[in-house]
């Protein structure tokens, strides 16, 4: 996979057949090695292979949302509560304690 020398970072590029393509293998990869890559401590980023956006949030949605038993990983009420916050100055103050907290625990 191409690493961004900026960040060493590991940068995958999403075509619109919805495929991750590695760029420093010249070959397609799954979600599964995509967590795999997480799991062993990379840093990821994927971008939209036309357009360059920065996608990288909604392919580590993806990831979690198809891994078995997701389902039954967050509380429904915890669910509706992230829904309810809409997109206002609140969504990002959870947001933030909620990468707070993630990162305490992962340490």
């Amino acid at each position: 996979m191409q690493h961004d020398a900026r960040t060493d970072r590991v940068i995958l590029k999403k075509y619109g057949n919805r495929r991750l393509y590695d760029t420093r293998a010249s070959t397609y990869v799954t979600l599964a090695e995509v967590e795999k890559l997480l799991v062993g401590g990379e840093d990821i980023e994927v971008l939209d292979a036309k357009t360059g956006e920065d996608i990288t949030k909604a392919v580590l949605v993806q990831i979690i949302a198809e891994r078995e038993g997701a389902k039954d990983a967050l509380p429904l009420s915890f669910l509706k509560d992230v829904v309810r916050l809409g997109t206002g100055p609140a969504r990002r103050h959870f947001a933030d304690a909620l990468s707070s907290s993630m990162g305490a625990m992962v340490d």
